[in-house]
């Protein structure tokens, strides 16, 4: 007989954590669809399981590792608890880009 510390709940959990990390890990673009996230996530969506993705969204977004949309803005499913889409926080880039930007703003402050 073998016992499991993990039940049925957690081991679905940590599948959904898992594919997760995967998506985020393998995307090339910074906008990640839920279509995208669902087609990676094992076995059939219920409600229970919207509510654990939604749970896990909401901790890597106060982890700042993604960014949910608005509550207020078109961002979510109008019938649903899920969001159409998150956008991955890439640090690194994010802070090159702003380096770029604040360069290019200096070049044409000192040339009119």
């Amino acid at each position: 007989m073998v016992f499991s510390v993990f039940s049925d709940d957690d081991t679905n959990f940590e599948g959904i954590m898992t594919a997760l990390e995967g998506v985020f890990a393998g995307a090339t673009r910074r906008k990640i669809f839920m279509q995208d996230i669902l087609s990676a996530i094992p076995g059939i969506m219920d409600i229970s399981k919207e509510e654990r993705l939604l749970s896990l969204l909401e901790e890597f977004d106060a982890k700042g590792k993604i960014l949910l949309p608005s509550r207020k803005g078109q961002g979510w499913h109008k019938f649903g608890i899920l969001p159409l889409y998150v956008t991955l926080v890439r640090a690194n880039e994010d802070r090159v880009t702003r380096t770029r930007k604040k360069t290019l703003a200096r070049i044409r402050e000192q040339n009119p």
